[in-house]
């Protein structure tokens, strides 16, 4: 279980680090940096997402949505099946059990977090 909350916390840190794209344009063939070109930074999580509130809110809403439900069910499907082949070891069912109420838990963290987000902007709005 440890090794699996590892990887995706690294998951998550992966593809929430940005991704610069840097645009010049060159004047005269020369460096782009001088005084005679313009140097652009594209925002890498869209416009929308200026503050921290709304980098948070897009983060916190494409883990509740896009990667929380189906892990979520993967994860009750494991448990169910380490309970259904337990062949009657107590031991090796309650792994089962475990892993369906860790991940029933640990998905109501994360509608927790999604709703604490979204008080707190709204806070902050008002």
């Amino acid at each position: 279980m440890r090794k699996i909350f590892l990887f995706l916390l690294l998951l998550i840190i992966t593809f929430s680090v940005p991704f610069f794209h840097v645009s010049a344009d060159p004047i005269d063939n020369g460096n782009p940096l001088d005084n005679g070109g313009s140097l652009t930074l594209q925002n890498p999580l869209g416009p929308k997402n200026n503050t921290i509130a709304d980098i948070l809110k897009t983060i916190l809403d494409w883990i509740t949505i896009e990667i929380g439900p189906p892990l979520a069910v993967l994860m009750i499907v494991i448990g169910g099946f380490q309970m259904v082949f337990a062949s009657g070891d107590p031991e090796r069912f309650r792994r089962g059990r475990q892993t369906i109420v860790y991940t029933v838990i640990g998905y109501g963290i994360i509608f927790l977090a999604w709703g604490l987000v979204s008080l707190i902007q709204n806070i902050l709005k008002s």
